[in-house]
């Protein structure tokens, strides 16, 4: 297990104004693999432990009496916060130098790049926008686009606000460009959309774009169909079926301009 200097000196990120989005996704993590503690600071304000002086005042409570759990406390908020100042640059560190716990630093820099509540409502809107507009180009590829998709959904996550799976998916396929429109009627057909997850439809698409672009894929891509029906109980038989159908609606479609062709020659 990595410690406490190793977590933080091999995990170096740094936030800068065009990256705010990235770096909170990863900070939120190392933050986390410090320990559970650790994070748990950020998200709720460490106080230092106080005691009632003879006047029922609340005082700062003598460090050489704090309790096991008191201690722990403070170390996790005192390491949380180095992990902070350890991963912004000058310029936002000079934002919470003065800060001596986590959770304010965190939340400086949060209104910072991300706003007030009201701003993040609208950047929200915005993302939506963005997400609804968002089309596949017909010549752009399965990975790009999803590359673009995923990080509109990061961004979003930000934020607060979540893409479920089940979305991504639906949004994916209503902007497949025309030469997918065989293979997302079969997967349509074939598969309850509900229950594949974003990173497998994203998977079997790319598996069918390099049929489409004539090359042969790797066995961890797609899966090999057996000419042995004995070993058909292995593979993925609805994933099987989406090819014999989608070439079967190669072969209708190859039939119908054969016959057109015909009837136009008759007629001359």
């Amino acid at each position: 297990m990595e410690s406490y200097g190793d977590l933080i000196n091999n995990n170096k990120v740094f936030l800068d104004d065009g990256n705010y989005g990235f770096w909170k996704s990863r900070i939120k993590s190392i933050i986390g693999g410090i320990d559970r503690l650790a994070w748990k600071t950020v998200l709720e304000k460490w106080e230092e432990p106080t005691i009632k002086d003879e006047s029922s005042n609340r005082i700062p409570k003598p460090e050489a009496d704090w309790t096991d759990e008191e201690h722990k406390k403070s170390k996790y908020n005192s390491r949380a916060l180095s992990a902070i100042h350890c991963s912004v640059g000058m310029k936002q560190f000079d934002l919470i130098q003065g800060c001596e716990i986590a959770k304010e630093a965190w939340d400086i820099l949060q209104i910072q790049y991300e706003g007030t509540t009201k701003v993040q409502s609208s950047r929200k809107d915005m993302l939506a926008s963005r997400f609804e507009n968002l089309r596949m180009e017909e010549h752009e590829s399965i990975s790009d686009f999803s590359s673009k998709l995923s990080a509109l959904a990061q961004e979003a996550l930000t934020l607060g606000k979540t893409y479920k799976d089940q979305k991504l998916v639906k949004k994916f396929l209503r902007c497949l460009p025309s030469r997918f429109m065989g293979y997302k009627t079969a997967l349509t057909v074939s598969h309850d959309l509900d229950s594949l997850s974003y990173g497998e439809v994203v998977g079997m698409l790319q598996a069918h774009e390099m049929e489409l672009n004539g090359i042969k894929k790797p066995k961890g891509i797609a899966l090999t169909v057996s000419r042995d029906t004995s070993d058909q109980g292995e593979e993925d038989v609805v994933s099987l079926l989406v090819r014999r159908f989608d070439r079967a609606l190669r072969r209708i479609e190859q039939g119908n301009s054969q016959k057109k062709t015909g009837v136009f020659k008759k007629n001359q």
